[in-house]
């Protein structure tokens, strides 16, 4: 049994014959909601690889391991996805590579997260990701980089200063709110108005 730090029950934490610990160790994080708590997932690795009766050959984690994965009917062989890496952005890549639909996709997602030892942080797959962006980016790469900002955000922060702005700019900031208006017919659905 393991135990939380003021000595509550979590669950009966196992390993199988044959199967890798740091494995065994990321489902039964993941399964128990560990992650969200903040509980040390190396740190307990690091203790349980200690032990004289459990040979640890790895210490990172498969999040999911297909050996013959199939994505709209396609297949596609083996899917490898680390603990490191989200489900939705391997599978995204997939699509791209055998020209997949998002159907496809999403159906292989969903069949994937819904097992509990498998997190899924995210829906969206990340296509492209620039953590400092300056004005040389800008140059480089034009007026794109940063064209969905100015459509419908660029001016959130001065309506605080409107009657019920304030409201308004929380209102924005909600994430499907946000969602809505990333949607590429939303700028139609406007101009039709």
């Amino acid at each position: 049994p393991m135990r939380g730090p003021e000595g509550e029950f979590v669950n009966t934490f196992e390993i199988k014959v044959g199967q890798e610990p740091v494995d065994a160790l990321f489902g039964f994080f993941s399964a128990n909601e560990l992650f969200q708590k903040n509980w040390d997932f190396h740190g307990v690795l690091h203790q349980i690889c200690a032990m004289d009766m459990v040979n640890c050959k790895r210490h990172k984690a498969l999040k999911h391991y297909d050996g013959n994965f199939t994505m709209g009917e396609v297949s596609v062989g083996p899917l490898v996805i680390w603990e490191d890496q989200e489900v939705i952005d391997v599978l995204y890549s997939i699509r791209r590579d055998y020209n997949l639909t998002e159907e496809h996709q999403m159906t292989s997602f969903i069949e994937i997260c819904k097992k509990p030892e498998v997190p899924c942080d995210r829906s969206k797959a990340k296509i492209f990701e620039k953590t400092e962006i300056t004005k040389l980016d800008y140059e480089k790469f034009g007026n794109e980089t940063c064209a969905r900002q100015f459509v419908g955000l660029k001016y959130r922060s001065s309506f605080v200063n409107m009657p019920m702005g304030p409201m308004l700019s929380d209102f924005l900031k909600r994430e499907k709110v946000q969602m809505v208006m990333e949607h590429p017919l939303f700028c139609v659905s406007l101009l039709i108005l």
